[in-house]
């Protein structure tokens, strides 16, 4: 539908011709719950794989193909298929840049257009520099397969990681030098890791010889299409730790990121803090009966709710992230 007369019969100059256009037939519109579906605009092309003259007198002889090109996105309007009033729809040439910018963030498949990505830097291409190991705990949620992620030092991806099949907790051990970082993760979804469909999020930490563990950055999964945490990685070599400067925080273990104490006694305490045995149960409904805490450790991304039942987190203080308490 032509922009002015459209704009005219909704009156106020509400139809902004850059970002918007109209559209409809007679008895044919978007309605009510078509919010955000495509408006397409069709074309037929003819394949010519043979150009010679008799060929191109006979068109019948030669394939047609019916070509789909998404032009809208389904917005507003006023009622559904009122003549004078067609629908509205978000212009997509309005966000193509914005469209293929994302499209090159998120695909695994990345087209032709897509800038190249930094290529993969070895983690130790310093001679002099210190390297840290490094500890990403990550729990996906029930699309792992719509998550990547990487690490990034000087403007380099130096680790990555995608096309994930795995559900749930996760540990993967790098070395990274000792200066800033940054972890990127996203997600092709838009919808995080947590909460829809898991209760997903992830801890990074750097690690010592002595076993000790520093957390670096902490994420609930609550994002959309990505998120990044920039960090220091630390020098953890044996001559560069004092504990009178400004260490990173450290975990005690199973990791409580609202209580960094360094006290020996409670680092003691959690270094013991174990999940009970398997013979020892807890109730969760007539239908799924009695369960341990092995079969929550298999499915925590869909029952980690359950650590907020005192008889469930007391049992599996270690698993539920509550030895502070058991």
């Amino acid at each position: 539908v032509e922009h002015g007369v459209c704009n005219s019969n909704y009156g106020g100059n509400r139809i902004k011709d850059d970002i918007m256009l109209c559209a409809g037939a007679l008895d044919k519109d978007s309605c009510s719950g078509d919010s955000g579906g495509p408006l397409f605009y069709s074309y037929l092309s003819i394949d010519d794989d043979n150009p010679s003259a008799e060929a191109r007198m006979n068109r019948q002889q030669q394939q047609r193909t019916i070509n789909y090109v998404q032009v809208g996105i389904v917005s507003w309007g006023r009622g559904c298929a009122i003549e004078a009033f067609p629908g509205v729809y978000s212009r997509v040439s309005s966000a193509t840049d914005w469209i293929r910018q994302e499209i090159c963030n998120l695909s695994s498949k990345r087209p032709e257009y897509c800038p190249e990505l930094p290529e993969m830097a070895p983690v130790d291409n310093n001679g002099n520099a210190t390297m840290t190991a490094i500890r990403l705990d990550i729990i996906y949620d029930l699309y792992p397969s719509e998550i990547s992620w990487y690490f990034e030092q000087d403007d380099a991806v130096v680790y990555q990681i995608s096309g994930i099949e795995d559900i749930g907790k996760r540990q993967y051990n790098i070395n990274l030098r000792s200066g800033p970082a940054k972890f990127v993760i996203l997600d092709s979804g838009g919808d995080g890791i947590c909460c829809d469909y898991g209760s997903g999020g992830f801890r990074i930490y750097a690690e010592d010889n002595g076993g000790n563990e520093f957390e670096l950055a902490v994420s609930d999964g609550m994002y959309e299409s990505n998120q990044t945490k920039q960090f220091t990685v630390p020098n953890l070599s044996s001559d560069s730790i004092d504990n009178n400067n400004n260490n990173p925080s450290q975990s005690n273990g199973n990791n409580n990121n609202d209580n960094n104490n360094n006290d020996n006694n409670d680092n003691d305490d959690n270094l013991s803090c174990e999940d009970a045995s398997t013979d020892v149960t807890f109730y969760i409904d007539k239908i799924a009966g009695d369960k341990n805490c092995e079969w929550l450790d298999e499915n925590f991304v869909r029952y980690q709710f359950l650590c907020q039942f005192l008889d469930v987190a007391s049992k599996c203080p270690k698993m539920c992230d509550a030895c502070d308490y058991f």
